[in-house]
């Protein structure tokens, strides 16, 4: 009788412990994305978790901005329409950070500032010097630039002068690949050129660490994630539609393409689409374990 009722006090002791503590699942990382074993983690109590916007987080896909000169209209972003989403991302307290600050966060539980977005350009098109660096610079934001090794200097994009400058004002430099072709659909010889040794020659050529890539076309497999993961990437990135989180894998996420056709409507539309009903990624602003695998 004593026995049980030693027992019956340490389940009540256990009970009124962890009874109001919210347990989440936090999947374990693999080089690319999750494994299928999940493990629990004690969170702080529900009542006073955090769930501040750093669970999901935009991520702004940009290509050009200026006016057409390819059959792809939809990727070039007028001049006018830009500076006013720029200027409604000031005036709603968004906080710009590097694609490397978003992986620091989700990794090792760096902190964030408050409404944190990233926005990105592929390509390395001019305009983005021309057009789109004087008003970010005036309103004090920054981007990351994912430019393509081969491209740069050519006509209509980017030279070495121009992407020093916008990285001395603070902009990050990523990956586009050596070729911008199809990474899917090319021999695996032929990968670690592609993503890993025109990577590495652009480390020595501009003096940065580069730590970020986008898929051409959005176009990766196995094979692709497999060679990035060896190239040492801590994030890569999409054109899947959404939000980004990380239970989407770090090397697999989510951007939010903006569009000529958007202009400030569709702008905003697609940064308040955000679906408060679904359920929370993670409790954020903790310590919550996650292993790297890399």
């Amino acid at each position: 009788m004593k026995a049980f009722s030693r027992i019956m006090l340490l389940v009540l002791v256990m009970t009124l412990v962890f009874g109001s503590v919210r347990v989440a699942h936090a999947r374990i990382y693999h080089p690319y994305g999750f494994d299928t074993h999940y493990r629990q983690i004690y969170c702080q109590p529900a009542e006073e978790a955090d769930f501040t916007e750093h669970c999901r987080v935009p991520i702004l896909m940009y290509h050009e901005i200026g006016e057409p000169f390819t059959e792809h209209t939809e990727l070039f972003v007028d001049p006018d329409n830009f500076e006013r989403q720029m200027e409604y991302l000031v005036e709603h307290d968004y906080n710009t950070v590097s694609m490397a600050e978003l992986a620091a966060h989700w990794l090792e539980s760096e902190p964030l500032p408050s409404n944190p977005i990233v926005i990105t350009f592929d390509d390395g098109f001019l305009g983005n010097y021309t057009k789109a660096f004087p008003v970010m610079k005036k309103l004090e934001l920054t981007a990351t630039i994912y430019v393509v090794e081969e491209l740069i200097g050519s006509e209509r994009y980017l030279n070495d002068s121009m992407l020093s400058e916008m990285l001395e004002a603070g902009f990050e430099l990523g990956h586009h690949t050596k070729t911008h072709r199809e990474l899917s659909n090319i021999p695996v010889n032929e990968l670690e050129a592609e993503v890993k040794c025109s990577r590495d020659r652009l480390e020595d050529r501009f003096d940065v660490c580069i730590d970020t890539i986008a898929y051409p076309y959005g176009s990766y497999n196995e094979a692709v994630l497999e060679a990035v993961s060896g190239a040492d990437y801590a994030t890569g990135v999409t054109i899947e539609e959404g939000f980004a989180s990380e239970e989407q894998g770090m090397l697999t996420l989510n951007r939010i393409a903006v569009l000529r056709s958007d202009g400030l409507e569709g702008f905003s539309e697609k940064l308040e689409s955000r679906n408060d009903n679904e359920v929370k990624v993670n409790y954020c602003g903790q310590k919550r374990g996650l292993v790297p695998g890399r």
